[in-house]
């Protein structure tokens, strides 16, 4: 591990980018403390389960302060949904097509998500500062927020959300990682200390009897094993894969030698977890925008609250769950596409034992991919959910409730970046490699 710390920062390539992405998870925690002007500086406490709960997690904190960057990259995300969906679905022919056009018209595709992105920025802006009214959220001023203070302060937000798509860029573009998935992480990161603070406050209490105050440190040891627990538990879900043994019809390798072709167990990672979280709160904030009074905005505010039971059941924890299970289908059948894969392995005259080449092993590799994003989905959801179960069954602290969706983004984006960092490693001893070989 240290050798690998060493021959990292031995590349002036990778220095200069970590250097710059930490440059830029600087400006961005910056950013996460600057209050809105015309706000109330207050501490904003939200509701156990509460989506904006997650949202404040995903954002650093930022939604709690209601700073410039209160709306995160979430639009961002929500648009990306929204865009991919119409193009595969070929719901609108035009954006199909684009998406099939390679590199040309995936930055079509792109700029037409920044443009949807701004749409939904001002919708789930004006939407959130009328549900945070709820949470006491005043303006400087006093008394009730007037047009113009909604006008301006949405205006800001959209402005502070456009800026953090920005840096995500920026990250992609001379950092390390995908720019997008580094912020999320950044600001999880961030908000790490709170919630080991309110997991501590939750289980110690020094002004109890020396029995109470024993057991509580027990508890909270087992919480901080367990989270640690977590941890390799995500890491053996993501480093996992199925292999699929691949033969050559001229194969000019040594008997003896394996080929395989590796299909992760979670072959969508993150992603679904995000997408999942980001959908359902663009639903709320989109409700919100009616009103507090409004009772369908209530009632979809209390039926996506993950801890809260409406009737008797947890619809919020049961929708998000079922999101990530059909998104972790959704992004692996992107990711891994049969048809793609199928011809790939024709065109390096590869085939699977025992599968004709063609429609066969096109159909073969679909039930495959099928059959570990059903355990990858029902994986990435029972990590989410369960620390949010634990809350509502022992009455424990609402920061531990999303410790689950966070752990999987934080490991996830981690492992992602290094191995990236990895093949750019890879790629210097190659050409290092060359040149002395010349």
């Amino acid at each position: 591990m240290i050798r690998k710390l060493v021959e990292i920062f031995k590349s002036k390539e990778l220095r200069e980018r970590i250097f710059f992405t930490l440059g830029i998870f600087l400006v961005f925690k910056i950013g996460t403390t600057l209050i809105v002007p015309g706000i109330t500086p207050n501490i904003i406490e939200f509701k156990d389960g509460d989506l904006f709960s997650l949202m404040n997690v995903l954002g650093g904190n930022s939604l709690q302060n209601f700073s410039l960057f209160a709306l995160g990259i979430s639009p961002y995300i929500t648009s990306s949904i929204i865009i991919q969906l119409l193009s595969m679905m070929e719901i609108l022919p035009k954006l199909s097509e684009l998406s099939k056009q390679g590199e040309k018209g995936r930055k079509k595709l792109d700029n037409a998500t920044r443009y949807l992105t701004i749409i939904l920025a001002a919708v789930q802006g004006f939407g959130t500062i009328k549900l945070m009214e709820g949470y006491g959220l005043t303006p400087v001023h006093g008394g009730i927020f007037t047009t113009w203070d909604y006008i301006y302060i949405t205006i800001t937000i959209v402005a502070g959300s456009m800026f953090v798509l920005w840096l995500a860029d920026r990250i992609s573009s001379k950092g390390i990682g995908n720019g997008v998935s580094m912020i999320i992480a950044a600001g999880i990161v961030s908000t790490i200390p709170t919630q080991m603070m309110g997991a501590y406050r939750n289980f110690i209490d020094f002004g109890l009897s020396n029995n109470v105050i024993i057991s509580g440190i027990i508890s909270f040891m087992i919480y901080l094993l367990a989270y640690l627990l977590f941890i390799l538990f995500v890491v053996f879900i993501e480093k996992s894969v199925r292999k699929i043994p691949l033969q050559h019809s001229q194969n000019t390798t040594k008997p003896g030698d394996v080929h395989h072709l590796p299909v992760k167990l979670n072959p969508a990672g993150v992603i679904p977890v995000i997408f999942s979280s980001s959908f359902m709160m663009a639903i709320v904030t989109i409700a919100s925008m009616f009103g507090s009074e409004n009772q369908t905005a209530v009632l979809i505010s209390q039926i996506f609250n993950m801890s809260a039971d409406v009737n008797g059941v947890y619809w919020g924890l049961m929708i998000y769950v079922f999101l990530i299970i059909v998104f972790t289908f959704f992004w692996s059948n992107m990711q891994l596409d049969p048809a793609k894969l199928s011809e790939n392995l024709a065109q390096n005259n590869s085939y699977i034992p025992g599968i004709r080449q063609g429609r066969e092993t096109e159909n073969y590799l679909s039930k495959v991919i099928n059959r570990v994003a059903a355990v990858g989905g029902l994986t990435l959801s029972a990590v989410a959910a369960l620390p949010i179960l634990l809350t509502i069954w022992f009455d424990l602290d609402s920061s531990i409730a999303f410790g689950g969706t966070s752990l999987i983004i934080v490991v996830g984006v981690a492992l992602e970046t290094y191995e990236q960092v990895k093949s750019k490693l890879a790629g210097k001893e190659y050409k290092g490699f060359g040149k002395r070989g010349a």
